[in-house]
């Protein structure tokens, strides 16, 4: 009872209130600009959607240009390809990585820098889809006027994106605007594409209702999957070399089963748009060309799940060995006076979480592979290709990170209110 009563004096407080508000305000503003469409094209022609499967990735975080083709068409994916890019920069360059250590100073740099490179790649982005999407018949205007006009929109709507993602970062709830921005692009068509599935499946209640008790079940394996972690017990060396005090001041390492979420399947899936955009161009001097983009263009086809998780293999062996490496886990563990049972500082530490992380890569890159052309499988069963996306793949390797990190960031706020009334 008075559990209850704390409970619902949180939600009414003055502060949670006002970052609710706040929050409801900006993500309703996101989706509005969502329906503003670009000037100088007939709507009633625009074909909602995309049934290429090469742009499967890109209805992901674009399904409002495909489906609207508005001006927040291009939502925060310019961002996330920028911040992208930095992250591995950093990795690779020193300069970089040292501005990335400055503190409050190099991480505004960072920002700054992100930002920019967000610019060039918006541009990038709004030609290439408005010249490669976009046809004739659904313009008013003369082409070359409709694109220059709609990169300069769609690249001020990324960012106004941006900046209503860092509004509720600041002043609203979830910790990550972000992040709550490309979770509301995803889960936003789910009613609309279970409206669609009820008709695609010819109004079948009882079929409806199995396929939705069927994700529900696979949302609560991917939650599971998120928790399963390979702890490695640290002990910390020092003056006190009782038995107690040994089991007393011992630690966890942990090192979680899919570290790499959807990096290595988006990393994937774009390579192969890149290749795609490539061979329809080589297709008319080249005929293996031709094949190759029709593969690509077909993505429930099993030639190109090979190739998909051939790809995911590759992207999270690389993504794991560079956010991952033994050696300065090592080393950080000798520099804070912690060593492995059974393994002496050093170079045996380094080989010993060298040979976790090799059997960490071999089940995520499994798992991973599963839940890529898990879509594939279930469509085929019947599950209509909309519907069918949220059985895996990128959208709810996105969505349920950011919900469990919001859920989180609630549970920390309601910890410090109980905190301050107690």
């Amino acid at each position: 009872m008075i559990g209850s009563v704390l409970f619902f004096n949180f939600i009414k407080s003055k502060e949670f209130r006002n970052k609710a508000f706040v929050t409801f305000f900006y993500l309703l503003l996101f989706r509005l600009g969502s329906f503003i469409t670009l000037p100088g094209i007939d709507i009633s022609k625009v074909k909602a959607g995309t049934d290429s499967g090469i742009f499967s990735i890109l209805d992901i975080f674009l399904r409002e240009f495909f489906s609207h083709l508005s001006v927040f068409g291009l939502g925060v994916m310019p961002y996330i390809s920028a911040s992208i890019i930095i992250n591995l920069a950093s990795l690779l360059f020193a300069s970089l990585n040292k501005k990335n250590k400055d503190g409050a100073s190099g991480h505004f740099y960072i920002k700054r820098l992100t930002k920019y490179l967000t610019v060039v790649i918006s541009v990038i982005h709004s030609i290439a889809l408005l010249s490669y999407s976009v046809e004739d018949a659904i313009l008013l205007i003369d082409k070359r006027l409709f694109v220059f006009v709609s990169v300069f929109l769609l690249t001020a709507g990324s960012l106004a994106c941006i900046w209503i993602g860092e509004r509720i970062t600041d002043y609203g709830l979830g910790g990550n605007g972000i992040s709550l921005l490309i979770l509301v692009g995803i889960v936003s068509s789910l009613p609309r594409d279970i409206y669609y599935e009820y008709n695609y499946i010819e109004q079948n209640v009882v079929h409806l209702i199995f396929e939705i008790l069927l994700l529900f079940c696979v949302i609560i394996i991917m939650i599971y999957l998120y928790y399963v972690k390979r702890c490695i017990t640290t002990y910390i060396v020092s003056g006190d070399i009782s038995y107690e005090n040994f089991l007393s001041n011992n630690e966890r390492l942990a090192l979680p089963l899919l570290a790499s979420s959807a990096m290595p399947i988006i990393f994937a899936q774009v390579f192969l748009f890149f290749l795609a955009f490539i061979f329809k161009f080589l297709r008319e001097y080249i005929s293996l060309a031709g094949d190759i983009y029709d593969i690509l263009l077909n993505n429930m086809s099993y030639k190109y799940c090979i190739i998909l998780s051939i790809l995911i293999v590759l992207f999270n062996y690389f993504n794991i060995s560079i956010n991952f490496n033994s050696k300065n886990i090592a080393h950080n563990l000798q520099n804070g006076n912690f060593i492995v049972s059974g393994h002496r500082p050093g170079t045996p530490t380094a080989e010993y979480i060298e040979s976790i992380l090799e059997y960490l890569l071999l089940f995520s890159s499994v798992i991973l592979v599963i839940l890529s052309i898990l879509p594939v499988v279930v469509h085929n069963f019947g599950v209509s290709k909309e519907l069918s996306k949220f059985y895996g793949g990128t959208s709810m390797l996105i969505a349920i990170p950011v919900v469990l990190e919001f859920w989180y960031y609630l549970n920390n706020e309601w910890n410090l209110y109980c905190q301050d009334k107690y």
